[in-house]
């Protein structure tokens, strides 16, 4: 795990984009992104991702989507929150309890906004009665609640995995249920264009079993 700080000469006066801003003084989220490629196997330096004025607003803001085409299908962005539930301040490590589930997941990684939406972090961990992460000031530990007092949203990024398989179980049951073919080998990778026809076929499969409930009761 790499600790990145947005003061780094190596970066430091590169602009976000096409706007004016630098990563000296606004580049904490593009570090947070960058020390999460490098969790994914897929670094891109600060700089490497400020270069692009494709990854950014002309005010200089991050595109989160932008992102997925950058790093070429090896991570992808996959949800930007505010607060627990919506707009707010998080103040109480219990407010922000599902994380939880997403720091246990290998696959995914979070960065939090802090300080009144001023500034970002990546999140590591969860410890007594607060939240542990790396500060892109300076490129240090920080314990978030205690440090900046609150939490007004986050973003969460998931690794890609290049070579999905479906365990034979899973592939078994849908199988019996008519959701795959019977030519599928159950550890084949799966196209998109599978993953879409499989899920369209669930969750007509699911429909029928709600309507078929509701009528029995």
């Amino acid at each position: 795990m790499i600790k990145l700080s947005q003061l780094d000469p190596a970066w430091a006066a590169k602009k976000l984009g096409a706007s004016d801003l630098t990563c000296k003084g606004y580049g904490c989220t593009t570090c947070c992104v960058s020390m999460i490629s490098d969790d994914f196997g897929c670094y891109k330096s600060p700089a490497e991702i400020a270069k692009l004025h494709s990854n950014y607003t002309k005010d200089g803001l991050i595109l989160w989507t932008a992102l997925d085409k950058f790093f070429e299908d090896k991570m992808r962005f996959v949800w930007r929150g505010y607060g627990p539930a919506g707009p707010g301040k998080v103040s109480v490590i219990s407010d922000f309890a599902p994380i939880i589930n997403i720091l246990n997941n290998p696959n995914q990684r979070i960065a939090l906004q802090v300080n009144n939406g001023a500034h970002w972090v990546k999140l590591v961990n969860n410890v007594d009665g607060d939240w542990l992460a790396i500060d892109p000031l300076g490129g240090i530990d920080c314990r978030v609640l205690a440090k900046y007092g609150n939490i007004t949203g986050y973003a969460i990024f998931e690794k890609i995995d290049e070579n999905p398989n479906w365990p034979d179980e899973h592939f078994q049951w849908m199988q019996k249920h008519g959701i795959v073919e019977k030519a599928h080998e159950p550890n084949a990778p799966v196209t998109w264009a599978e993953l879409s026809k499989v899920s369209h076929l669930l969750a007509k499969k699911i429909l029928e079993w709600v309507s078929d409930s509701l009528s029995k009761s």
